[in-house]
Parts: structure tokens; C-alpha cells; sequence
């Protein structure tokens, strides 16, 4: 084969699977490769909300155990440079090979892979087994070594022969089990180890040979945003994400915040109004109740709504509103836990009402938006006519607590691949690599990125069984929580202030926060069932379906994750014709494991790799807060579904 070779992938593919350094096999020649470290040919993205996938790049840096070292403990915006990858080129790797001959098993290592392209004897030619009188040919020892500073190494031999150094090693394999596999000295027997390698880096051996595309060679580093553009503003513009956050909260949960072609999310977070005149009324001594009143009054007679200012909406919500970790003095986390419940709901409203704005605006581009419909809307007595079924989805939703669904065509994501860890999933246990800039500037990070279009389907979970299950549950005491017969709208602020978004941001943290621990907890397993059974109904293979929680609205997205910018209408099937057999389903696969009892009775969480368990690219939290139990019930947990 050549000594490189080019490998076309989708870009979706080489953000997951083909990032600089990854070690893959190559089926065309039966071998292992090893992306280059510049070999992602790039061209420029200029689309990037470099702020905000900064800051998310912080938090998650803060995870590792170098989040203390440059480049991370000084992340800026204007360190990072963004592109989107057009080519992958591999080179083969690891170069230790090994004669074919059972009888022989020399060992020869080169340190490129023009090296097995010359030989040194004229009785040989390139890739023979290097040892006098053996006919064999070379082949690649399929394994690589890794250690948790983010290298990747060639297996050697640990061990030196003490009368023959390195010179001629051969494979000892006693059994199939490569741990049981030793270097030996082909003159004179001596041991030299096992597979395993020498980092030069951290000083020290390395053990553990890892198969290529088994765990511990490669996790890739990854934001994956719902990337809803704001209409005629820039979100990095922002100067406060608190005032974001609170627009946004006012209008999630305040009626009086009305959201019409005139008065956008946009608008509110923008407009000086007539600020002036309610600042006059507050200095003679009105209320914000009587300020409102008035307001409202002109409203009414006709006048504008340009009341809804910046200033005066984020004053509505405040001390009503005051979500966990906003009242401190840590400023670095009341602005992430603001950006946090931004995030969701900008996302939440924008994905199930669209754009509620001009149509003709300049920066309005239908492209870049989601277009959801509702399955209220859609269960028509024609509808229901020609799905005899879609009579019962409002009842089989109601058992398992769902108040609404969307399904949402062109719903835009972002991905980003910003770095690697090897070995360990922990992150607290391992370092975060970043990447070899393309073209050299040792000044700036590269991050590769890609925009595409999905199909998804948002599922509203209702908020007075949540909160009653909490109660349940004894997570919350019931004297804290809103009355039986309180609004919606009451519910939807109890949760604001009582779900702690930061708290979960970290899923190999500690949660010490109980109810936001137990609310994510309840979610989280929820969505891992739902997502376990969509794929029996819909079409898309379980790999295929990612999730995003929203835990303070409480809503539960899933979307079908593209490989080639493309979805096939699995999640429109799903939501139009298959909801009867998918909840029941849902509920028959999280009432049994099959590896119960011994699941069921986990104190850590009924969940394993046989029932609610995905892959860490489908799953938002490495398998992290899941419990079957909380859906289904169990000695001490109470059911959320209706089993």
C-alpha cells in the first residue's frame, strides 16, 4: 500500500471518528492507521458563536486534570481559530510487526513506514520477516498502547536483553489472551516484557495493549449545540447573560410577556422603550404593580408594547425568579448558570414556536430554523379517522407523564471536535489534548466544526408530576412546592428556582443538590428508555439517536444524529403513526433487565449495559444518573409512570 492514504469520510464521521490522532482500521488493506496529526485538511468556518462555545469549552476543561495548564486555564475567544474539515488523510500505525510464521514470530519495529519499503538483505524483499532462513511475511501487531497524558504508542518490548539489547525480539504468544504475550530475545531466550510501551513524555512504562477502535484510544472532545441563530442580533454580543436569561424566563412563564411579530424575544432583550418613563414613574414613588397596571392601560387603549424593555422584563422576574447558584458571590458560576437555562429555554421556545417574528426580516433566514408541529395540532378528527391508533396517544402519553410533543423538521445543530483524552473515560483522571493547528499557528487552537440540519422530537414532561414525584420521593418536602391546584405558570417558576443547571453540567461530578439530582435523574432515564425502543419504530438505528435534556422546563429532545446530513423522516413516522406501540414499549422494556435481580437491585441505579446504558455519542452524560426505578418503581422509589 502507499505510505499514506487519503481517506474520504463524511464530516459528521471525521468530527466523531476520524480527529486528528485517532487510531482506526483501514478494512481496504487489513490494517491499522492513525489520522495524522495535521492530516484533517480544513477549509475556514466563520459561522462560530466563538463566545459561547468558549465558554462551554471552560467548563468542560474544568473536568480534566490538567484544566489547571495553558492552554485551558486562560481560554478567550480570541484564542480559538475554527474549520471545517474537507479531507482525512491516515498514515499506518502502530509500525511494529511481527513475522506470520507461528514457528518464528520476529519482531521488527521501524519508525516510518518508508522504512519496510527498503531491505538491507538481497535475499529479501520489503515486508519479509527479517530473520536468516525464514520465508515469512511481516504483518502489523493490530495493537496500540495508550497512557492518560494523550499519547498513543507502539507496543515494544519493556525490557532490554541484558547481552543483546533490542536487536532481536520475537513475540512469545502462549495463549490468545494478549496479556499473556511476551517479548523474548530470538539469541538467547531472555525475557523482555509484555506488550506495552515507554512514554517519554511522563517517564515511564506503559502497559495494556488496546485493540485499534477499542475503548481507551481515542474519546473525542466534543460540543454538540442546538445552533438557533438570534434574529438580528449576535448572542455574543450580549453583555450579560442575566438579562438574557431573564427575557427569556419572563417570556416562558409570564402571560403578560407576549411574544407577537412586534415584540420578539429579540426585541425585549434590546429595547430602551420607554425606560425613561418608567424610571420617572419609579421615582414618584409607583410600585412595579401600579407601574404595570398603567402600562398595561395604555397597552390597551392601543398604544405599543414598547413597555417590554430590557430593564423592566428582567425586573418581573426578579425575586420571583432566582434560580440555585445565581445568589452567591461566585460570579464565573451565576453567569454559567444563567447562560445554562438560557441555552434551554431559547432552544425550548424557538424548536416547538418557530420564529415569532417578521418573516421579511433582513436576518431572518427559514434555512437555519426550526419548523415544528404539534401533535395537539395534528389529531384532527381526519387524522384520527385515518389512524384509528392516534385516538389513544394523549392517553398512552399521559401514562408516562407527557403533556406534549413536537416534531421538529430542520432542527439545526452545531458540532464541534475541540480536543482529545485517552485511556479513561473519567476526565477527572486523564489530560485534554488539544490539536496541532493546520497551519502552523502555535498561537491559537484549532476546533473543527460543522453545521447540520436534523429531525427531532421534543417532548414536554408534565411539570405537576414531576414535582409531585419529588414530593414522593422525599427529595422535597411538600410544604416547599406549589399548591395541588396552582397554575402551570407557578410550576414552571418552582422549577427555575429549584433545578440547579451547573449542578449537572458535569457528569462525572458529584450532584449535591438533591432535587436537581433526582429531577435530572427522573429525565435522564426516561429519555435512555425512550431512546432505547424509538429504533423498533422509526427506523433509525439506537446509535442514530442522540438526546438533550432540558431539566428546567422539564423537556426531553431527541434527534436523529446524521452521519451524512441527512435524516430519512424516521422521527415524522415516529410522531404520526407509531406513538401507540412506542410508549407501551418504553414501559415494558424499563420494567425488566436481563440481568435481574441483580440490576434492579443496584445502589448505584438499575441501569447497565443489557437495559438503559447507550453510547457515550448518544448519551449527554456517560451513562451517569440513570435509574429504571424511577420510572417504574421499586422498594423505595415510587413510580413516575403509570405501570
Amino acid at each position: 500500500m502507499d505510505e499514506e492514504a487519503d481517506m474520504m469520510r463524511g464530516i459528521a464521521q471525521v468530527l466523531y471518528n476520524f480527529g486528528p490522532g485517532n487510531v482506526f482500521d483501514y478494512g481496504e488493506y487489513d490494517v491499522a492507521m492513525r489520522v495524522k496529526d495535521k492530516g484533517v485538511k480544513v477549509r475556514q468556518f466563520n459561522d462560530l458563536p466563538v463566545a459561547r462555545v468558549t465558554g462551554e469549552m471552560r467548563s468542560q476543561a474544568d473536568r480534566f486534570r490538567n484544566a489547571d495548564e495553558s492552554p485551558w486555564n486562560e481560554l478567550s475567544p480570541a484564542d480559538l481559530d475554527a474549520y471545517r474539515p474537507r479531507k482525512v488523510e491516515g498514515r499506518l500505525f502502530p509500525l511494529t510487526m511481527v513475522c506470520d510464521q507461528p514457528e518464528c514470530r520476529r519482531v521488527d519495529i521501524r519508525q516510518n513506514p518508508t522504512d519496510y519499503y527498503a531491505t538491507d538483505s538481497e535475499d529479501k524483499n520489503p515486508g519479509d520477516c527479517p530473520r536468516d532462513g525464514c520465508q515469512g511475511r511481516l504483518q502489523q501487531v493490530p495493537f496500540v498502547v495508550t497512557h492518560e497524558c494523550g499519547n498513543a504508542l507502539p507496543p515494544g518490548p519493556t525490557d532490554e536483553c541484558e547481552t543483546h539489547d533490542y536487536v532481536a525480539p520475537y513475540l512469545h504468544k502462549p495463549t490468545r489472551d494478549p496479556a499473556t504475550w511476551r517479548f523474548r530475545c530470538d539469541y538467547c531466550g531472555d525475557d523482555m516484557g509484555p506488550l506495552g510501551a515507554f512514554c517519554e513524555d511522563c517517564n515511564e512504562y506503559v502497559g495494556g495493549p488496546t485493540p485499534p477502535g477499542g475503548g481507551g484510544i481515542y474519546y473525542p472532545a466534543t460540543l454538540l449545540q442546538v445552533a438557533i441563530p438570534p434574529v438580528g442580533m449576535d448572542r455574543d454580543d450580549l453583555e450579560r447573560e442575566e438579562s438574557w436569561a431573564r427575557v427569556l424566563m419572563a417570556a416562558f412563564t409570564d402571560d403578560d410577556v407576549p411574544l407577537t411579530e412586534d415584540n420578539t424575544i429579540e426585541d425585549m432583550v434590546t429595547r430602551a422603550g420607554e425606560q425613561e418613563q418608567i424610571e420617572n414613574l419609579r421615582e414618584e414613588g409607583y410600585t412595579e404593580d401600579e407601574i404595570e397596571r398603567y402600562l398595561q392601560m395604555q397597552a390597551d387603549a392601543g398604544r405599543a408594547v414598547d413597555h417590554l424593555t430590557s430593564e423592566y422584563v428582567t425586573e418581573k422576574t426578579r425575586g420571583e425568579i432566582d434560580p440555585p447558584g445565581t445568589e452567591g458571590d461566585d460570579e464565573t458560576r451565576e453567569q454559567r448558570a444563567y447562560s445554562l437555562i438560557a441555552d434551554q429555554l431559547f432552544t425550548f421556545i424557538r424548536s416547538t414556536e418557530g420564529y415569532e417574528g417578521d418573516p421579511e426580516h433582513d436576518d431572518y433566514d427559514p434555512s437555519t430554523y426550526p419548523e415544528p408541529r404539534k401533535l395537539s395540532d395534528v389529531l384532527t378528527p381526519e387524522f384520527k379517522e385515518r389512524y384509528p391508533r392516534a385516538r389513544k396517544y394523549q392517553d398512552k402519553l399521559d401514562r408516562i407523564n407527557v403533556n406534549e410533543v413536537w416534531v421538529v423538521d430542520n432542527f439545526p445543530l452545531l458540532s464541534v471536535l475541540y480536543g482529545y483524552y485517552r485511556e479513561l473515560p473519567d476526565p477527572s483522571q486523564v489530560d485534554l489534548n488539544a490539536f496541532d493547528h493546520p497551519y502552523g499557528d502555535e498561537g491559537t487552537i484549532p476546533v473543527f466544526a460543522d453545521r447540520s440540519p436534523s429531525e427531532a422530537l421534543i417532548l414536554e414532561v408534565d411539570r405537576k408530576a414531576l414535582v409531585e414525584w419529588l414530593v414522593d420521593a422525599n427529595v422535597v418536602d411538600e410544604s416547599v412546592t406549589p399548591d395541588a391546584d396552582a397554575s402551570d405558570e407557578t410550576y414552571q417558576k418552582w422549577l427555575l428556582n429549584n433545578v440547579d443547571p451547573v449542578a449537572v453540567d458535569n457528569p462525572f461530578s458529584d450532584v449535591d443538590h438533591e432535587p436537581t439530582e433526582s429531577a435530572y435523574r427522573l429525565l435522564h432515564s426516561m429519555s435512555h428508555a425512550l431512546v432505547s425502543t424509538a429504533s423498533d419504530q422509526c427506523g433509525l438505528a439506537t446509535d442514530s439517536i442522540s438526546e438533550l435534556i432540558l431539566p428546567n422546563v422539564p423537556a426531553i429532545i431527541l434527534y436523529a444524529k446524521s452521519t451524512e446530513h441527512f435524516a430519512l423522516g424516521g422521527m415524522s413516522t415516529l410522531f404520526e403513526t407509531r406513538i401507540h406501540p412506542w410508549v407501551d414499549h418504553t414501559i415494558d422494556f424499563a420494567e425488566q433487565c436481563l440481568l435481574d435481580p441483580a440490576c434492579s437491585q443496584d445502589d448505584d441505579g438499575a441501569a447497565c449495559h443489557a437495559c438503559l446504558h447507550l453510547t457515550t455519542v448518544t448519551c449527554e452524560a456517560f451513562n451517569e444518573h440513570l435509574d429504571r426505578r424511577a420510572l417504574v418503581g421499586g422498594p423505595a422509589t415510587p413510580a413516575f409512570w403509570n405501570v
